[in-house]
């Protein structure tokens, strides 16, 4: 499939892939706040650095002050760094993402994703079997025939794991 051979995604696939987009984040938003702490303490004591740095974002973006053992840990921390005893933040808070992460295809499959799938659905319902809907998906997000798919199953088993 070639750029050129990009068709015009219709308002109603658009609002419907916000929609769709919309309900996944929260989604997953909903289950981020029902985790209880102590998980996250057990994760962070069992090695887990990153965590800490979600715990307290997740704290401040609900207007909560951090657990205890967080704030805890995250001073003694800052404490380590101002006295030079690491290189670096990665250090104290792991990487932010793991090793070979390519922050712009993840945020091409978040924007895509959920377009595709609505894509999809809407050709089904015209009558469209799978591999022509995917197809038609493609066109729509000038994307390739395979990535459509990739990211239809994908997506579909996010939102599998969310039930």
């Amino acid at each position: 499939m070639s750029d050129h051979d990009e068709e015009e995604i219709s308002p109603e696939i658009q609002k419907a892939a916000d929609e769709a987009f919309a309900f996944f984040e929260s989604a997953k938003s909903d289950l981020f706040a029902n985790v209880a702490a102590s998980d996250f303490e057990s994760q962070f004591r069992s090695g887990n650095p990153g965590i800490l740095m979600l715990v307290i974002a997740a704290a401040i973006h609900r207007g909560e002050p951090a657990p205890k053992w967080a704030a805890d840990a995250f001073v003694e921390k800052v404490i380590s760094a101002r006295g030079y005893n690491v290189k670096s933040w990665d250090d104290l808070f792991g990487a932010p993402h793991p090793p070979g992460y390519r922050p712009d295809a993840h945020r091409k499959y978040r924007h895509k994703s959920p377009m595709i799938v609505v894509a999809v659905r809407h050709f089904r319902n015209e009558g469209c079997s799978l591999e022509e809907a995917l197809e038609h998906a493609a066109r729509l997000n000038n994307v390739s025939a395979s990535t459509a798919r990739d990211y239809y199953y994908r997506f579909k088993r996010e939102l599998e794991d969310l039930d």
